[in-house]
This record gives C-alpha cells, structure tokens and sequence, in this order.
C-alpha cells in the first residue's frame, strides 16, 4: 500500500492519499466477519490489547475482539473493539499491526509523509505519529520491522492503547 502511494510521487497529492486509504481499506476488508465473536480472540493483533485496556481507555464495557480474516501468521493482523450492545460505550478501538521485513522505517516514514497532518508524538516506541481519519484519530508507531496501528475516538485514546500494544509486540 504504502509503496504504491510512494510510487505515484508525480501524481497530485489527492491520488497519493487514495491510494494510501485504498490501501488501508483492503488491509481491513476482512476485519470482523464470519468469525465467533462471542469468545474473543487472543491470535493476531487481538493478543496485543487486552478488553481491560480497551474497557478502561474508553471507560465503558466493551464486546471480546473481532479479529479479521487473515491467516495466522500475516503481514497485516487487524482486530476491533465494539461497546457491549446495549450499553453507553464511547466509540471503537481498530489495532492494525504490520510486519515488514527490513523495512519497517522506510514504511513508517512513507505512512508518517502521506497522513494528512501528521503529528509526530515524542516517547512512543521508535517514532509515532497521530493524524486524523474522519471523525477519528489514527496512531501510527514503529517498533523494530512493525507498525503498530490504532484508530480510535481521540489522539489520547489512541495514544494510550498504542503503548499498551507495544509493550506487547
């Protein structure tokens, strides 16, 4: 994904951010079908959160983790967080982790160059950055050769479960 966008340098920003979210909307095609969500899940991307991190960043109860369809073991592992139905839960948790293989900076500094108003966040793993995605706030950071992604309702949010997560990767 991100090196297609990298790979349109010479189009107008507009189609290098399509492609970055054409992308990303691939990468999460899969995420929360067809799987049993009432047990949760630890493989992928689920095993990083645990529901209390979730539960206590957005101070509500929260449904297990819906992880997406990719195999084990997959470059890019996606798992969500919905609040428990029927109850006041503030928004969604989305954790994205991708694995590049000797290329885990170059893949960040690319996602960190076409985000539309990155900002960089000091302390969090080996560089991070916030930049907003609709209504919501994406948190992108670097540990070794994998990005560690989450979108949530706020940068605060965001920020805290993506330290979480890494302490875990």
């Amino acid at each position: 994904m991100v090196e297609l966008a990298g790979s349109l340098a010479g189009f107008p920003r507009a189609a290098r951010l399509c492609a970055a979210l054409l992308g990303s909307l691939l990468a999460l095609a899969g995420c929360g079908g067809g799987g049993d969500d009432s047990a949760g899940s630890t493989d992928g991307a689920c095993a990083y959160l645990t529901k209390d991190d979730v539960e206590g960043a957005l101070n509500g109860p929260f449904a297990p983790p819906r992880p997406n369809e990719s195999p084990s073991g997959s470059a890019v592992q996606v798992c969500t967080w919905y609040p428990e139905a029927g109850k006041d839960g503030r928004g969604f948790v989305q954790l994205t982790v991708s694995t590049f293989k000797g290329k885990g900076r170059t893949q960040f500094d690319n996602q960190r160059k076409i985000t539309p108003g990155a900002k960089v966040i000091a302390g969090v793993g080996e560089g991070a950055f916030a930049g907003r995605f609709g209504p919501n706030t994406k948190v992108t950071a670097l540990k070794g050769d994998r990005l560690v992604e989450v979108l949530s309702v706020d940068q605060r949010t965001a920020t805290e479960l993506v330290k979480a997560a890494l302490e875990r990767v």
